[in-house]
């Protein structure tokens, strides 16, 4: 018997062997807590239907993957961006502390 997590539509979000009954969101079934609960994009394998655990189809978990963002900048960029930041803010903070 193991405790499941679910938003609002059902997906499991996680799984807790211990008594969960005083937490809202969580619901209680005979079955033992599937691994992994997420795939690797951290979309919910598993959904609550009529007391049981179920797999989603591929269909479910498809329209809850995010299509990668063809605008985004490449990682490398964006650590640059972050360590200008990061420098500008220690530059700012230098400043300020020596008066």
């Amino acid at each position: 018997m193991n405790w499941f997590y679910t938003d609002e539509r059902g997906r499991v979000l996680a799984a807790n062997q211990n008594d969960m009954s005083g937490n809202s969101g969580w619901v209680q079934v005979e079955a033992s807590a599937p691994d992994p609960l997420t795939n690797a994009d951290g979309v919910p394998l598993y959904r609550i239907d009529e007391g049981a655990i179920v797999s989603r189809s591929g269909e479910e978990i498809a329209a809850d993957t995010l299509e990668p963002d063809p605008q985004q900048r490449p990682l490398e960029e964006r650590v640059e961006v972050v360590e200008e930041t990061t420098e500008a803010i220690a530059t700012a903070v230098n400043q300020l502390l020596e008066g």
